[in-house]
């Protein structure tokens, strides 16, 4: 159920699933959160992208993935990474989330909601694209061996935290 607050997010939220409908892509919803709400598109057990809407943002559409949470402890090790993904990449940047609940490294882009829903053959590149990018950040991290981690997984938990850390 939507609170009143998140009323207009859902909204923006329900033409992105028409959209995801059109193209054949299957989402799951995820529980509001009390600033935004959102969705995820599964292609395996630890590879999805988060789409949320934050309330008060609504013409904007998060995209975002999660590479690893509950990080080792090592601040200058995490910023050097997402710094490091970043800089070479920057079309899918990374950012680092301390929170006492844990730390973690997330992908995570801004796109114009309207601009998605103008092209939705780019907006499916890039529901795609950000799993395959988190895979690859995965598979970096894992070879350099300073940032270590768990694995987002295919949860309601994970979920319902991937989405609060991606609007905070």
């Amino acid at each position: 159920m939507v609170n009143a607050m998140n009323a207009s997010a859902a909204q923006q939220l329900n033409r992105i699933k028409v959209l995801c409908d059109g193209l054949g892509l299957k989402y799951l919803e995820v529980p509001d959160f009390v600033m935004g709400v959102g969705m995820v598109i599964g292609f395996g057990e630890t590879e999805y992208a988060l789409l949320s809407i934050m309330t008060g943002q609504e013409n904007r559409l998060m995209v975002s993935g999660g590479i690893v949470k509950d990080i080792n402890h090592d601040r200058v090790a995490a910023l050097e990474a997402a710094n490091s993904f970043t800089r070479d990449n920057s079309f899918f940047p990374v950012y680092f989330h301390d929170a006492e609940a844990g730390w973690s490294l997330i992908l995570h882009q801004t796109h114009l909601l309207e601009a998605m829903l103008a092209a939705p053959d780019y907006f499916s590149l890039i529901v795609r694209s950000v799993p395959q990018m988190v895979t690859e950040y995965r598979r970096q991290l894992a070879e350099k061996g300073t940032v270590v981690g768990t694995e987002w997984r295919w949860t309601p938990e994970d979920h319902n935290l991937l989405l609060i850390k991606s609007i905070l």
